[in-house]
């Protein structure tokens, strides 16, 4: 069986890098912002799209790996970029044509861990990744990158064809066509790092076919789907906490861009952590994801919720209203409707609960930011924020006790 072959193609996740990010650049002379594209059209056309897509959500400038792993699952899509890197003529892009696109490699597992760790000191690449099945990658459009070309590299000119479709393009006379130029890879074999052994695929939307900038693959298209899915973390800590969060997601239905994600494939993906791979009977010299057992590696699980726990929910709910009007009732008569304006609601996290579970069901608690709010459980009327806080004390420390779980107060300013 040969080792170097998998099915599987692999998207590293690195940290993210203040210094090759063109959104964090700002022009020496006016210190404004300086605009990078998302993508041009093919009659060379500008896309801004990004910001739409940026939301409130982890946006520090040196997110780790894993952060940015999140945020990914988050947005249920692979943003297409234009794979920066500084040169003696400083940040210039390495993807040619108007289309930005998403690189992976073919390399196995054993070989992602062992470039992870040899790579990381001067690329900041670690050992995060979502792996998709080769075959299902190419249906949705990714291909081999081409290394090099036949005739001497050659980029455009205002004179040619080509010229400004896009931040680098390669010149008419090569004989690669504006839709094939993301998978171009200048190549010189020389070099200290000539990049052929990641035999790398990449995908863009040569199609213009997806509002997004990039791969969906957690959110609902009429294009292309994944069957399954693999997410590589460090340590199995993470596996835990992305597990959980893939349960909220699912739970959720749709983004904070409402979205819609595609459930079937939520359930179906797998969660593994590099840290476990030693537990398995493997040799680590050798392993391919191709040889893993899928069904022992972590994913998110179906929760049933028995008519017991529907009807102890029900009314330990009823009860917690209770207990908040009356505490809320009680303040109120010695303060009134005093001090700052604001309100609280009620917040558990447990997504794999089956009493989380049976409050969704029961309509009395929503999916949202990886968490599980409670809504309905305080409702004084009143904009005292001291007033809605005390019921939703009360509330929290009564369900807390009757269901078993932790039940947190969330409190806002109005």
């Amino acid at each position: 069986m040969r080792t170097d072959i998998s099915q599987w193609v692999i998207h590293f996740i690195h940290r993210r890098n203040p210094e090759t990010d063109p959104m964090l650049f700002v022009a020496p002379t006016t210190h404004e912002p300086v605009a990078h594209p998302d993508g041009f059209t093919y009659t060379g056309e500008p896309l801004f799209v990004s910001s739409l897509y940026d939301g409130d959500r982890d946006q520090e400038p040196d997110m780790s790996a894993f952060g940015v792993l999140r945020k990914i699952l988050h947005d249920g899509f692979l943003k297409a970029g234009w794979s920066y890197r500084q040169t003696k003529s400083g940040l210039l892009p390495t993807i040619y044509g108007p289309k930005a696109a998403v690189c992976f490699t073919e390399m196995p597992l054993h070989g992602l861990i062992d470039y992870a760790t040899s790579r990381n000191a001067e690329y900041a690449v670690q050992g995060y990744g979502l792996a998709f099945l080769r075959n299902e990658l190419f249906e949705a459009g990714a291909r081999p990158v081409i290394y090099g070309t036949s005739v001497q590299h050659r980029e455009a000119d205002k004179r040619d064809a080509f010229g400004g479709i896009g931040l680098r393009t390669l010149h008419s006379s090569l004989g690669i066509g504006l839709r094939e130029q993301y998978r171009y890879v200048a190549t010189n074999l020389t070099r200290k790092m000539d990049w052929t052994h990641e035999r790398e695929w990449r995908w863009a939307d040569v199609h213009e076919r997806f509002e997004e900038p990039g791969l969906p693959f957690f959110l609902q298209n009429k294009h292309h789907g994944f069957s399954k899915l693999i997410i590589l973390v460090q340590t199995d800590k993470e596996a835990e906490q992305i597990v959980e969060e893939l349960r909220n997601q699912y739970d959720a239905g749709y983004n904070d861009f409402d979205l819609e994600y595609n459930k079937k494939l939520i359930t179906n993906t797998s969660v593994l952590s590099v840290e476990s791979l030693g537990r398995l009977s493997i040799n680590l010299q050798t392993v391919r994801l191709d040889d893993l057992p899928l069904r022992a590696i972590p994913k998110i699980k179906e929760v049933k919720v028995s008519d017991a726990t529907l009807e102890k929910v029900a009314a330990a709910v009823a009860e917690a209203q209770r207990r908040a009007h009356a505490a809320s009732q009680e303040l109120y008569t010695r303060i009134g409707d005093a001090g700052i304006a604001g309100f609280s609601n009620l917040s558990t996290h447990d997504g794999h609960s089956e009493i989380t579970q049976a409050l969704l069901q029961l309509g009395h608690a929503d999916a949202a930011g990886g968490s599980y709010m409670l809504y309905g459980i305080t409702s004084f009327p009143v904009q005292s924020i001291d007033v809605n806080e005390a019921g939703a004390r009360a509330a929290a420390a009564y369900l807390s006790e009757a269901l078993g779980q932790p039940f947190y107060v969330r409190t806002f300013w109005d």
